[in-house]
């Protein structure tokens, strides 16, 4: 490579450095070499670039490069290049395979340690609540508590099961299964789904003994 050639090299313009970008990077005054960007680190005046530890030799290293000492790559790549090109593409696959595992791990870990801290809020809210139905300590004083450590406030339902007994007459029914058709037409468990009670009727409406009245 002649002066007037390396000089025109060197003083191109630089190129548009992205992650994956091919390079020419000219390590410790050598004479300049293909590289490819591996991190682009932007706001930084460094990148990270793989390239060959030296231009004769085929071990890849990955270093640090300043931004402006990079150049843009020929227009056309020899056989040479292509091959330098191509393994320098290898590498950086490896690495991105390497930095997804790394990352993986490390959401994996975070997902251990928020699960860890769900587990022991739901854990003091739990011991919170018992230290209340043992009657150490009142409910409101239990909720002054939970808000102050921002958790859910104690609120306790009761379920029941109820069982109503009704005395009916019926007036006007053709037959006993008239009569049946009648009342379970006209009684019904209805609920307003109101803040302290709410009722959930499931039909099981059991009607029996129907038969005519004796005092008519």
């Amino acid at each position: 490579m002649s002066e007037a050639t390396l000089a025109a090299t060197v003083t191109a313009e630089p190129p548009d450095v992205q992650a994956g970008s091919i390079v020419q990077f000219s390590p410790d005054g050598d004479r300049p070499q293909l590289a490819l960007v591996a991190d682009a680190a932007d706001g930084s005046g460094t990148v990270q670039v793989i390239t060959p530890c030296c231009p004769d030799d085929d071990d890849l290293i990955i270093r640090a490069a300043a931004r402006g000492s990079l150049m843009a790559p020929p227009a056309e790549l020899d056989t040479a290049q292509w091959a330098v090109a191509q393994r320098l593409t290898v590498r950086l696959a490896c690495l991105a395979g390497d930095r997804t595992q790394a990352l993986q791990a490390s959401l994996a870990g975070v997902r251990e340690q928020a699960d860890a801290a769900h587990r022991k809020i739901d854990s003091m809210r739990a011991y919170a609540i018992g230290k209340h139905l043992d009657s150490t300590i009142c409910r409101e004083g239990l909720n002054d508590f939970l808000a102050a450590h921002d958790l859910d406030l104690y609120e306790p339902r009761y379920t029941a099961r109820v069982t109503a007994t009704f005395d009916v007459e019926v007036y006007d029914a053709g037959n006993d299964y008239a009569a049946t058709s009648m009342i379970r037409d006209r009684i019904e468990i209805t609920s307003e789904d109101e803040d302290e009670v709410r009722i959930t009727y499931h039909g099981g409406l059991d009607v029996s003994d129907v038969q005519l009245a004796q005092d008519q």
